[in-house]
């Protein structure tokens, strides 16, 4: 009798990603300004396994306790992805406007994210609509698909 791999797997899986999306809880600018993680949630949904997919959204909510903070970044390794596609972030429910930018080239308008891939890593540099002071609060989503990252073995 063959029994089903799939809970397994899922767990595996989600193990994974909790591993290469954790995020420190309390970060550092090199200037003495603070933000704290008050929560980092992720959900996979859409797992496909036929075509080797699933979406991903990831909540931030950042408490500010040194500011100010213009906004922050993202990097998604893809050593093991074939693609992440459709990536999408939103500031308090507000869609952020995406450009096609390295961070170094990204410029400081308000309300907009950059785009690329560097080093083998799916860079992902937003700016909030405003800047952000002692004591704020931020809710950041970024939600993207990714392609190729399920593994599959017969045993």
């Amino acid at each position: 009798m063959k029994r089903n791999r799939l809970p397994s797997f899922l767990i595996a899986l989600l193990a994974i990603f909790a591993a290469l999306l954790s995020a420190p809880n309390r970060t550092r600018a090199a200037d003495d300004r603070y933000v704290y993680w008050a929560r980092y949630d992720v959900a996979i949904s859409q797992l496909d396994t036929t075509r080797n997919f699933f979406h991903v959204t990831e909540t931030y909510h950042l408490q500010i306790d040194t500011g100010p903070i213009n906004g922050g970044d993202r990097k998604i390794p893809l050593a093991r992805v074939t693609s992440i596609d459709n990536i999408r972030v939103t500031d308090g429910g507000r869609a952020l406007r995406a450009q096609n930018n390295t961070p170094d080239d990204c410029p400081t308008t308000r309300g907009i994210v950059c785009l690329s891939r560097v080093s083998g890593e799916q860079v992902i540099y937003y700016n909030f609509f405003t800047q952000a002071q002692d004591g704020d609060t931020r809710t950041i989503v970024v939600d993207y698909d990714v392609n190729g990252a399920l593994r599959s073995y017969p045993d």
